[in-house]
């Protein structure tokens, strides 16, 4: 079973590219002039790059895990596309910072890709739902706290 693209799969893709390509360039990144100074913080970026894409992967399995087994609640679609959109967009905004300015060279496969996601990160706060309502659904279902929209 696929998840919709609200539950988290769409976003999980989109991370696990980035996590592959600079993964498997890492040797030849931390040897560009600029970037071989903050090799530290860009091992932390990647490092929370991978915490985001297993904690995200765990959710998306609960929700679909659920589905199947009839026991799905209203906010797992939520909490994964809420935690996927928001992963995306500042795990790809800090790689991109960490690289700079290399990221924009557009010649550095690597790059090139993580900065793409970057760009797309910002848009999918927006689309499929904002954030702010998936924010609203998740208090509202989960919490149960009053409707604020």
């Amino acid at each position: 079973m696929a998840l919709e693209h609200n539950q988290g799969d769409y976003y999980l893709g989109a991370l696990e590219l980035v996590q592959r390509e600079l993964r498997a360039a890492l040797p030849r990144l931390l040897d560009l002039p600029g970037v071989r100074d903050k090799a530290n913080a860009v091992r932390h970026s990647l490092a929370r790059l991978d915490a985001h894409v297993a904690l995200l992967e765990c959710l998306s399995i609960r929700a679909i895990w659920a589905g199947e087994a009839g026991v799905s609640q209203r906010w797992y679609g939520p909490m994964c596309k809420l935690f996927g959109t928001e992963s995306w967009a500042a795990c790809c905004a800090e790689l991109v910072e960490r690289f700079a300015p290399h990221s924009l060279d557009g010649t550095i496969e690597a790059l090139a890709v993580t900065e793409s996601e970057a760009r797309s990160g910002i848009q999918a706060t927006i689309y499929g739902g904002t954030s702010e309502v998936q924010r609203s659904q998740i208090a509202e279902t989960c919490l149960g706290l009053p409707r604020s929209r």
